[in-house]
This record gives C-alpha cells, sequence and structure tokens, in this order.
C-alpha cells in the first residue's frame, strides 16, 4: 500500500510558487536570448555589408520567431482546461 503524501502547508506551497516564477521567467529568458541571437548571427552572416542594414527584416523576423516560441498554439486550443481523473479512465 502506497504511503499518503503529507499534506501541503502554506510555506511549502510558497516555496513551489516561488520555485515556478523563477524558472518560467527562467526559461522565457533564455529562449528570448536564444532568439535573439540565432537571428542577429543570421543577419549577420547573410548580410553583405551593400547599403543600410535590414532593420525592418531583422525585427520582423525576430518577433515573429519570438511569437513562433512563447506564443499561443494557433490550433485553437486555449490552454485553459484541466484534465480529470475521470476523464483518463
Amino acid at each position: 500500500m502506497a504511503a499518503t503524501p503529507p499534506p501541503r502547508t502554506a510555506s511549502r506551497r510558497q516555496l513551489e510558487q516561488r520555485t515556478y516564477r523563477f524558472y518560467a521567467v527562467a526559461v522565457a529568458t533564455s529562449v528570448t536570448v536564444l532568439v535573439v541571437g540565432a537571428v542577429s548571427s543570421k543577419f549577420v552572416c547573410q548580410w553583405s555589408g551593400d547599403g543600410a542594414f535590414p532593420w525592418a527584416e531583422l525585427l520582423g523576423t525576430l518577433v515573429t520567431t519570438l511569437g513562433a516560441a512563447v506564443g499561443r498554439p494557433s490550433n485553437g486550443c486555449s490552454g485553459r482546461g484541466r484534465t480529470t481523473r475521470a476523464q483518463l479512465n
């Protein structure tokens, strides 16, 4: 027989919430840094140096890539629903 876990205290819930927020910010920051680095290197490597730097194209690519990386799914799923145990059985 499996032992039941101890009840979660308020301090434990606060610790879990802080930990979750920290990791959420860390992941969002790292994704943003990776996207900015990838888009910047793409433009620096492909730009031939003739004329002005294509800032509008750089911004459009950056926004599109960030939107794809952290945006909502476009298949109509809002991500708000939770699956219950009854639905799984």
